[in-house]
């Protein structure tokens, strides 16, 4: 039957050919098999049809070959590469024209450029374009196409739209058409972001429902299909233990939040330097640690290890540090080194709600006050509480420190300075001033007592003489 369809286009080629006034060949187009030094071998390479090619084509030069004649219409057997050889040909019927060098199957015409969504073959035949290599199909030998792609969907009818591509992947044979309810995860995947794709998969690479998607929203997290699925894990919040990348992108790695691999292992990248525990829902077990804690405390469906807090303290979860410990840059408890002591209002005042400027006003020179650090304006307070004070002591540090767990014991006694001790209470006669020292005050106890002393010495002056 192949045979006779061949014969019939010949005689209708050839009977038009004839018809026509004049022979008149096309220009030269390179499909011609090479053959270097001589004429192309044969043209076998113009056509898709290879029965009737060797009518149509004639060899020149290696590599090319030109249309037999551009005034005979070539009919079904029009492609790409007739078109280009008869674009430029004076006289050559309608069907080909100046410029029109590709050949578009959808108006069945020689044209200019391929509409949108197209590309050229080998044949400068405008075909649609296919969608990017998916992981769906049947593996074959190394660098080979795949051997079908039954994987891509689930009947026959779907899985006919992907053609193999290299192992073990398929791609969509052409995204420029609607899907339909043939729709699925693995052609969302291969046609979203194609040039002229059908506007189905626009919106993104994954399947929710019933449509591509940019990402899985309500509780769902993609499979290995790409297909939207219910989440079984309960990712934590983002928390700082990655190592920075890219500014816009992930963490490099999660390096920096756990002690060894096993616990990186529990953690992947988000956005830079951010890292975050991949399922909250899993016992941690004895990886538990502060970065585990604050990724995972207050998550939906998080495993009770967590609920007591985002801080890490003698192998739990805890709400806040206890026992005189305060927290690390990992969120772990720990017996602090310094000791800082309370605020204290010796500060310059800075910005509201910033730091004070400088604690000049903490101490009489720059020795003193480099004992204070800036703490909320206008406060500052001293750096280290545990440290001996020395000949530095003063009423600012006194009241910093006092009640300050471990604290160097010369402020154990007050939180005010009577001559060089700390003290609880000014000494009788003394009243504390605005720096929290000790000062002789205004007493009329006293006064009166020095007046009566006065006037009896005075009397006893006059009896004498």
């Amino acid at each position: 039957m192949s045979k006779l369809v061949a014969l019939i286009a010949i005689i209708a080629i050839t009977v038009s050919s004839v018809n026509a006034t004049n022979s008149l060949p096309g220009d030269p187009v390179s499909c011609g098999t090479p053959n270097p030094g001589g004429a192309s071998t044969d043209c076998t390479q113009c056509l898709s049809n290879q029965q009737i090619v060797q009518f149509l084509f004639i060899p020149l030069a290696s590599p090319n070959c030109k249309y037999f004649n551009c005034l005979g219409n070539p009919l079904n057997s029009v492609n790409g590469l007739i078109c280009q050889s008869c674009a430029e040909v004076t006289g050559a019927i309608p069907i080909f024209g100046s410029g029109k060098i590709v050949f578009d199957p959808t108006t069945s015409s020689c044209v200019a450029t391929c509409p949108t969504g197209y590309s050229t073959d080998s044949y400068q035949n405008c075909q649609p374009n296919s969608g990017a290599d998916v992981a769906c199909g049947t593996a074959s030998s190394a660098n080979n196409p795949s051997t079908d792609c039954i994987g891509c969907g689930a009947n026959n009818t779907v899985q006919a739209l992907f053609k193999p591509s290299t192992t073990p992947s398929c791609k969509v044979s052409n995204c420029v058409i609607s899907p339909g309810n043939n729709i699925n995860s693995w052609m969302c995947k291969s046609c979203n972001g194609i040039a002229g794709a059908h506007t189905d998969y626009a919106p993104g690479k994954f399947f929710q429902g019933t449509a591509c998607v940019s990402s899985c929203t309500g509780g769902y997290t993609p499979d290995a299909t790409n297909t939207c699925q219910p989440s079984t894990t309960k990712p934590g919040a983002d928390v700082g233990c990655g190592t920075a990348g890219t500014v816009g992108g992930n963490a490099t790695n999660c390096n920096g939040c756990g002690a060894n691999s096993t616990i990186q292992g529990l953690f992947q990248a988000s956005g830079t330097p951010n890292c975050k525990v991949i399922d909250c829902s899993a016992d941690p077990s004895s990886n538990l640690n502060g970065w585990i804690c604050k990724s995972c405390n207050a998550q939906a469906g998080a495993h009770s290890a967590y609920a007591n807090g985002q801080y890490f303290q003698g192998g739990a979860c805890v709400s806040s540090c206890t026992g005189g410990q305060i927290s690390d840059t990992s969120n772990t408890c720990m017996v602090p080194s310094v000791f800082p002591g309370t605020d204290v209002g010796c500060g310059t005042a800075g910005t509201a709600g910033g730091n004070a400027v400088d604690c000049n006003g903490c101490g009489a020179n720059s020795a003193i006050q480099g004992i204070f650090k800036p703490s909320g304006t206008p406060f500052c307070k001293v750096t280290d509480c545990s440290a001996n004070p020395s000949t530095s002591l003063n009423g600012w540090m006194c009241k910093s420190c006092n009640g300050i767990a471990s604290a160097h014991s010369a402020y154990s006694a007050g939180k005010l300075l009577s001559e060089t001790a700390c003290v609880a209470s000014c000494p009788q006669g003394q009243t504390a001033d605005a720096n929290n020292i000790c000062q002789s005050g205004n007493d009329s106890t006293k006064t009166s007592s020095g007046f009566l002393t006065l006037a009896f010495t005075m009397l006893l002056l006059c009896l004498l003489f």
